[in-house]
Protein backbone atom coordinates (compact mmCIF):
# COMPACT_ATOMS: atom_id res chain seq x y z
CA UNK A 1 0.00 0.00 0.00
CA UNK A 2 2.99 2.36 0.62
CA UNK A 3 4.36 2.04 -2.62
CA UNK A 4 1.03 2.29 -4.29
CA UNK A 5 0.68 5.63 -2.39
CA UNK A 6 4.00 6.83 -3.25
CA UNK A 7 3.01 6.16 -6.92
CA UNK A 8 -0.07 7.69 -6.70
CA UNK A 9 1.56 11.01 -5.06
CA UNK A 10 3.82 11.35 -7.58
CA UNK A 11 1.22 10.93 -10.19
CA UNK A 12 -1.60 13.33 -8.60
CA UNK A 13 0.95 16.03 -7.67
CA UNK A 14 3.42 15.93 -10.46
CA UNK A 15 6.47 15.50 -8.40
CA UNK A 16 8.45 16.06 -11.45
CA UNK A 17 9.20 19.94 -11.22
CA UNK A 18 7.85 21.86 -13.79
CA UNK A 19 6.94 25.89 -14.04
CA UNK A 20 3.57 26.33 -11.99
CA UNK A 21 1.46 29.93 -11.57
CA UNK A 22 -0.70 30.19 -8.89
CA UNK A 23 -3.29 33.41 -8.15
CA UNK A 24 -4.14 34.36 -5.19
CA UNK A 25 -7.58 36.83 -4.62
CA UNK A 26 -8.57 37.78 -1.74
CA UNK A 27 -11.59 39.76 -1.27
CA UNK A 28 -10.91 43.06 0.55
CA UNK A 29 -14.19 44.84 0.78
CA UNK A 30 -17.42 45.67 -1.14
CA UNK A 31 -15.47 46.60 -4.22
CA UNK A 32 -12.10 45.58 -4.56
CA UNK A 33 -9.75 42.76 -4.11
CA UNK A 34 -5.97 42.07 -3.48
CA UNK A 35 -4.65 39.65 -6.52
CA UNK A 36 -1.56 37.80 -6.16
CA UNK A 37 0.18 35.43 -8.66
CA UNK A 38 2.92 33.77 -7.91
CA UNK A 39 5.23 32.00 -10.75
CA UNK A 40 7.34 28.86 -9.75
CA UNK A 41 10.24 28.70 -11.90
CA UNK A 42 12.27 25.67 -11.58
CA UNK A 43 16.38 25.63 -10.67
CA UNK A 44 16.77 23.59 -13.93
CA UNK A 45 15.05 20.73 -15.75
CA UNK A 46 16.41 17.97 -18.26
CA UNK A 47 16.51 19.05 -22.30
CA UNK A 48 17.88 21.52 -24.25
CA UNK A 49 14.33 22.84 -24.84
CA UNK A 50 12.80 23.16 -21.45
CA UNK A 51 16.17 24.73 -20.23
CA UNK A 52 16.06 27.17 -22.76
CA UNK A 53 12.22 27.80 -21.71
CA UNK A 54 13.28 28.69 -18.14
CA UNK A 55 16.04 30.93 -19.25
CA UNK A 56 13.97 32.70 -21.43
CA UNK A 57 11.27 32.76 -18.17
CA UNK A 58 13.91 34.14 -16.22
CA UNK A 59 14.91 37.01 -18.54
CA UNK A 60 11.44 38.26 -19.14
CA UNK A 61 10.73 38.48 -15.80
CA UNK A 62 13.77 40.57 -15.00
CA UNK A 63 13.01 43.03 -17.79
CA UNK A 64 9.40 43.22 -16.99
CA UNK A 65 7.88 41.16 -19.77
CA UNK A 66 6.91 38.17 -18.37
CA UNK A 67 2.96 37.35 -18.53
CA UNK A 68 1.47 38.41 -15.53
CA UNK A 69 3.97 41.86 -15.76
CA UNK A 70 2.13 42.38 -18.88
CA UNK A 71 -1.68 41.53 -17.40
CA UNK A 72 -0.96 44.04 -14.51
CA UNK A 73 0.16 46.69 -17.01
CA UNK A 74 -2.99 46.72 -18.67
CA UNK A 75 -4.38 48.36 -15.71
CA UNK A 76 -4.01 51.68 -14.40
CA UNK A 77 -2.70 50.94 -11.21
CA UNK A 78 -2.08 53.34 -7.85
CA UNK A 79 0.62 50.80 -6.55
CA UNK A 80 1.62 47.29 -7.45
CA UNK A 81 4.67 44.98 -6.29
CA UNK A 82 7.08 42.79 -7.56
CA UNK A 83 9.17 40.32 -5.86
CA UNK A 84 11.88 37.73 -6.89
CA UNK A 85 12.95 35.12 -4.64
CA UNK A 86 16.63 33.74 -5.83
CA UNK A 87 18.07 29.99 -4.96
CA UNK A 88 22.15 30.24 -5.57
CA UNK A 89 21.93 33.41 -7.59
CA UNK A 90 19.00 31.77 -10.11
CA UNK A 91 15.88 33.60 -9.69
CA UNK A 92 13.22 30.29 -8.28
CA UNK A 93 10.28 32.76 -7.56
CA UNK A 94 8.01 35.85 -9.41
CA UNK A 95 5.57 37.37 -7.47
CA UNK A 96 3.36 40.44 -8.62
CA UNK A 97 0.37 41.92 -6.36
CA UNK A 98 -1.59 44.56 -6.26
CA UNK A 99 -5.67 45.77 -4.98
CA UNK A 100 -7.80 46.29 -7.92
CA UNK A 101 -11.38 46.99 -8.46
CA UNK A 102 -13.86 43.95 -8.78
CA UNK A 103 -14.56 45.19 -12.29
CA UNK A 104 -10.72 45.17 -13.57
CA UNK A 105 -10.19 41.06 -12.85
CA UNK A 106 -11.63 40.33 -16.28
CA UNK A 107 -9.36 42.75 -17.81
CA UNK A 108 -6.48 41.69 -15.46
CA UNK A 109 -7.06 38.44 -17.13
CA UNK A 110 -8.41 39.11 -20.77
CA UNK A 111 -6.23 37.22 -22.70
CA UNK A 112 -7.29 34.05 -21.21
CA UNK A 113 -10.80 32.65 -22.20
CA UNK A 114 -12.25 32.80 -18.80
CA UNK A 115 -15.75 35.00 -18.72
CA UNK A 116 -15.34 36.20 -15.61
CA UNK A 117 -18.23 37.89 -13.78
CA UNK A 118 -18.75 40.07 -10.30
CA UNK A 119 -22.26 40.42 -9.11
CA UNK A 120 -23.55 42.54 -6.63
CA UNK A 121 -27.01 41.80 -4.86
CA UNK A 122 -28.79 42.38 -2.18
CA UNK A 123 -26.59 41.87 1.11
CA UNK A 124 -24.49 39.96 -0.76
CA UNK A 125 -21.72 39.35 -3.62
CA UNK A 126 -20.89 36.95 -5.88
CA UNK A 127 -17.65 35.52 -7.90
CA UNK A 128 -18.08 33.38 -10.87
CA UNK A 129 -15.65 32.08 -13.49
CA UNK A 130 -16.96 30.24 -16.61
CA UNK A 131 -13.92 28.84 -18.33
CA UNK A 132 -13.54 27.95 -21.92
CA UNK A 133 -11.44 25.33 -23.96
CA UNK A 134 -7.54 26.24 -23.25
CA UNK A 135 -6.02 28.45 -26.12
CA UNK A 136 -2.53 28.28 -24.27
CA UNK A 137 -1.42 25.11 -26.39
CA UNK A 138 0.33 25.21 -30.11
CA UNK A 139 -0.72 22.93 -32.53
CA UNK A 140 2.29 21.10 -32.18
CA UNK A 141 1.92 20.70 -28.54
CA UNK A 142 -1.66 19.69 -28.86
CA UNK A 143 -0.83 16.82 -31.19
CA UNK A 144 2.12 16.06 -28.71
CA UNK A 145 -0.78 15.49 -26.49
CA UNK A 146 -2.39 13.66 -28.54
CA UNK A 147 0.08 10.89 -28.80
CA UNK A 148 0.96 10.57 -25.02
CA UNK A 149 -2.85 10.29 -24.28
CA UNK A 150 -2.97 7.81 -26.73
CA UNK A 151 0.23 6.10 -24.72
CA UNK A 152 -1.68 6.90 -21.39
CA UNK A 153 -5.09 5.45 -22.72
CA UNK A 154 -3.48 2.18 -23.83
CA UNK A 155 -2.02 1.86 -20.54
CA UNK A 156 -5.29 2.36 -18.95
CA UNK A 157 -7.07 -0.11 -21.02
CA UNK A 158 -4.46 -2.74 -20.27
CA UNK A 159 -4.63 -2.22 -16.30
CA UNK A 160 -8.65 -2.65 -16.95
CA UNK A 161 -8.34 -5.52 -18.81
CA UNK A 162 -5.99 -7.25 -15.71
CA UNK A 163 -8.76 -6.63 -13.31
CA UNK A 164 -11.45 -7.95 -15.53
CA UNK A 165 -9.28 -11.22 -15.53
CA UNK A 166 -8.64 -11.12 -11.61
CA UNK A 167 -12.16 -10.66 -10.81
CA UNK A 168 -13.62 -13.40 -13.52
CA UNK A 169 -11.20 -15.74 -11.77
CA UNK A 170 -12.96 -14.94 -8.26
CA UNK A 171 -16.09 -15.47 -9.92
CA UNK A 172 -15.25 -18.75 -10.42
CA UNK A 173 -13.01 -18.67 -6.76
CA UNK A 174 -15.26 -16.63 -4.97
CA UNK A 175 -13.98 -18.20 -1.54
CA UNK A 176 -10.14 -17.18 -2.64
CA UNK A 177 -11.30 -13.27 -2.61
CA UNK A 178 -10.18 -12.65 1.03
CA UNK A 179 -6.86 -14.06 0.32
CA UNK A 180 -6.34 -12.79 -3.36
CA UNK A 181 -7.77 -9.15 -2.70
CA UNK A 182 -5.52 -7.88 0.15
CA UNK A 183 -2.30 -8.77 -2.18
CA UNK A 184 -3.43 -6.41 -4.67
CA UNK A 185 -1.27 -3.90 -2.17
CA UNK A 186 1.45 -6.49 -1.29
CA UNK A 187 5.08 -4.01 -1.19
CA UNK A 188 6.69 -6.41 -4.15
CA UNK A 189 5.83 -9.12 -6.25
CA UNK A 190 7.85 -11.52 -3.49
CA UNK A 191 6.12 -10.97 -1.15
CA UNK A 192 2.53 -11.70 -2.63
CA UNK A 193 1.41 -15.10 -1.32
CA UNK A 194 -0.95 -17.37 -3.93
CA UNK A 195 -2.39 -20.29 -3.71
CA UNK A 196 -0.79 -21.37 -6.93
CA UNK A 197 1.42 -19.85 -10.05
CA UNK A 198 -1.86 -18.75 -12.09
CA UNK A 199 -3.40 -16.73 -9.17
CA UNK A 200 0.07 -15.12 -8.44
CA UNK A 201 0.33 -14.18 -12.25
CA UNK A 202 -3.29 -12.55 -12.14
CA UNK A 203 -2.50 -10.71 -8.69
CA UNK A 204 0.97 -9.28 -10.46
CA UNK A 205 -0.57 -8.19 -13.64
CA UNK A 206 -2.78 -6.01 -12.25
CA UNK A 207 -0.01 -4.95 -9.65
CA UNK A 208 2.41 -4.57 -13.14
CA UNK A 209 -0.32 -2.60 -14.98
CA UNK A 210 -1.24 -0.36 -12.24
CA UNK A 211 2.26 0.62 -11.40
CA UNK A 212 3.48 1.25 -15.66
CA UNK A 213 -0.06 3.18 -15.36
CA UNK A 214 0.75 5.45 -12.10
CA UNK A 215 4.64 5.31 -12.15
CA UNK A 216 6.72 4.50 -14.90
CA UNK A 217 6.11 7.89 -16.47
CA UNK A 218 7.84 8.99 -13.35
CA UNK A 219 10.79 7.20 -13.33
CA UNK A 220 11.57 9.42 -16.82
CA UNK A 221 11.39 12.77 -16.20
CA UNK A 222 11.57 13.67 -19.33
CA UNK A 223 8.22 11.73 -20.60
CA UNK A 224 6.49 12.87 -17.32
CA UNK A 225 7.70 16.41 -17.51
CA UNK A 226 6.17 16.65 -21.16
CA UNK A 227 3.03 14.97 -20.04
CA UNK A 228 2.55 17.55 -17.15
CA UNK A 229 3.22 20.49 -19.49
CA UNK A 230 1.16 19.31 -22.18
CA UNK A 231 -1.56 18.38 -20.25
CA UNK A 232 -1.78 21.38 -18.96
CA UNK A 233 -1.35 23.70 -21.68
CA UNK A 234 -3.82 21.57 -23.51
CA UNK A 235 -6.67 21.13 -20.92
CA UNK A 236 -6.27 23.95 -18.36
CA UNK A 237 -7.80 27.38 -19.52
CA UNK A 238 -6.43 28.95 -16.59
CA UNK A 239 -3.33 30.99 -15.98
CA UNK A 240 -2.88 29.45 -12.80
CA UNK A 241 -4.05 27.69 -10.01
CA UNK A 242 -6.99 30.48 -9.04
CA UNK A 243 -7.92 30.85 -5.17
CA UNK A 244 -10.24 32.83 -3.73
CA UNK A 245 -9.93 33.47 0.11
CA UNK A 246 -13.41 35.22 1.49
CA UNK A 247 -13.54 37.55 4.38
CA UNK A 248 -16.83 35.27 5.21
CA UNK A 249 -18.68 31.90 4.84
CA UNK A 250 -20.19 31.64 1.74
CA UNK A 251 -23.63 31.17 1.07
CA UNK A 252 -23.11 29.45 -1.97
CA UNK A 253 -20.40 27.56 -3.75
CA UNK A 254 -20.35 25.65 -7.23
CA UNK A 255 -16.66 24.36 -8.63
CA UNK A 256 -14.63 25.58 -5.98
CA UNK A 257 -12.63 22.95 -3.15
CA UNK A 258 -12.51 24.38 -0.40
CA UNK A 259 -8.88 24.83 0.90
CA UNK A 260 -8.09 25.81 4.06
CA UNK A 261 -10.55 27.94 6.18
CA UNK A 262 -12.17 29.99 4.10
CA UNK A 263 -10.03 29.50 0.95
CA UNK A 264 -11.53 27.97 -1.95
CA UNK A 265 -9.56 26.48 -5.04
CA UNK A 266 -11.04 26.49 -8.59
CA UNK A 267 -8.97 23.37 -8.57
CA UNK A 268 -8.68 20.91 -12.30
CA UNK A 269 -8.90 17.34 -12.50
CA UNK A 270 -5.63 15.05 -12.77
CA UNK A 271 -5.45 12.33 -14.99
CA UNK A 272 -5.34 9.52 -11.38
CA UNK A 273 -8.45 11.36 -10.59
CA UNK A 274 -9.74 10.74 -14.34
CA UNK A 275 -8.94 7.46 -14.20
CA UNK A 276 -10.96 6.78 -11.20
CA UNK A 277 -13.88 8.07 -11.80
CA UNK A 278 -14.45 5.91 -13.94
CA UNK A 279 -14.86 3.27 -11.38
CA UNK A 280 -18.33 1.35 -12.17
CA UNK A 281 -18.01 1.72 -16.03
CA UNK A 282 -15.69 -0.94 -16.91
CA UNK A 283 -15.13 -2.17 -13.38
CA UNK A 284 -15.96 -2.05 -10.28
CA UNK A 285 -14.49 -1.59 -7.32
CA UNK A 286 -11.43 -0.08 -8.93
CA UNK A 287 -8.26 -0.99 -6.94
CA UNK A 288 -6.90 2.37 -7.50
CA UNK A 289 -10.28 4.16 -7.42
CA UNK A 290 -10.00 2.84 -3.63
CA UNK A 291 -6.67 3.69 -2.52
CA UNK A 292 -7.25 6.92 -3.47
CA UNK A 293 -10.49 7.38 -1.45
CA UNK A 294 -7.98 5.46 1.73
CA UNK A 295 -4.94 7.02 0.79
CA UNK A 296 -4.73 8.38 4.32
CA UNK A 297 -6.04 5.25 6.33
CA UNK A 298 -4.87 2.07 6.04
CA UNK A 299 -4.30 -0.95 3.77
CA UNK A 300 -6.72 -2.75 5.88
CA UNK A 301 -9.45 -0.48 5.11
CA UNK A 302 -8.83 -0.43 1.36
CA UNK A 303 -8.75 -4.03 1.47
CA UNK A 304 -11.80 -3.57 3.43
CA UNK A 305 -13.73 -1.63 0.74
CA UNK A 306 -12.54 -4.05 -1.54
CA UNK A 307 -14.79 -7.64 -0.27
CA UNK A 308 -17.60 -5.83 0.98
CA UNK A 309 -17.89 -4.05 -2.66
CA UNK A 310 -19.79 -6.08 -4.95
CA UNK A 311 -17.70 -7.10 -8.12
CA UNK A 312 -18.08 -6.55 -11.91
CA UNK A 313 -16.10 -6.45 -14.72
CA UNK A 314 -15.88 -5.93 -18.67
CA UNK A 315 -13.29 -7.33 -21.17
CA UNK A 316 -14.73 -5.05 -23.97
CA UNK A 317 -12.18 -1.99 -23.29
CA UNK A 318 -11.26 -0.33 -26.59
CA UNK A 319 -8.89 2.20 -26.33
CA UNK A 320 -10.88 4.91 -28.04
CA UNK A 321 -13.70 4.32 -25.70
CA UNK A 322 -11.43 5.18 -22.86
CA UNK A 323 -9.59 7.98 -24.16
CA UNK A 324 -12.91 9.78 -24.66
CA UNK A 325 -14.18 9.10 -21.46
CA UNK A 326 -10.57 10.15 -20.00
CA UNK A 327 -10.62 13.68 -22.02
CA UNK A 328 -14.21 13.97 -21.01
CA UNK A 329 -13.00 13.74 -17.29
CA UNK A 330 -10.22 15.96 -17.58
CA UNK A 331 -12.70 19.13 -18.51
CA UNK A 332 -12.70 21.41 -16.00
CA UNK A 333 -16.49 22.27 -14.29
CA UNK A 334 -19.11 24.15 -16.54
CA UNK A 335 -18.71 27.46 -13.72
CA UNK A 336 -16.90 28.23 -10.88
CA UNK A 337 -18.50 30.40 -8.29
CA UNK A 338 -18.88 31.78 -4.62
CA UNK A 339 -21.21 33.69 -3.09
CA UNK A 340 -21.11 35.62 0.33
CA UNK A 341 -22.81 38.26 2.65
CA UNK A 342 -21.46 41.67 2.34
CA UNK A 343 -22.50 44.12 5.15
CA UNK A 344 -23.41 47.13 3.77
CA UNK A 345 -21.11 50.66 3.96
CA UNK A 346 -22.44 53.81 5.54
CA UNK A 347 -24.47 55.84 3.05
CA UNK A 348 -25.49 52.44 1.03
Amino acid sequence: MRKLAIALLLFATGCVTVPRDYVRIDVVDNGHINVTSISDIPVEMKGREAKSRLAAMREAAVSGRDPWAVRYNRLDLSSERTTFEKSHGVITRVEHSATIANEDLSRLLADTNLTILFTKGDGWNELAIFPGTSQRATREQRQLFDDLMDDVTLRAANYLRSVDRLYRYLDREPGRAEYVLPQLYAGDEDSIVARDEEEKTLIVDVQKSLSHLLLSDFNDDDHAQTLLETANLVLDPFPGLISVKLPVEPEAVEGFQRDEGLIFEATMPTLVDAVASLEGHWIAPDPLAVAIRNEKKSKEDAVSELLRTPRHSTDVVTQADLKDALLEKLKPAPQYRVRWVVRRQPGE
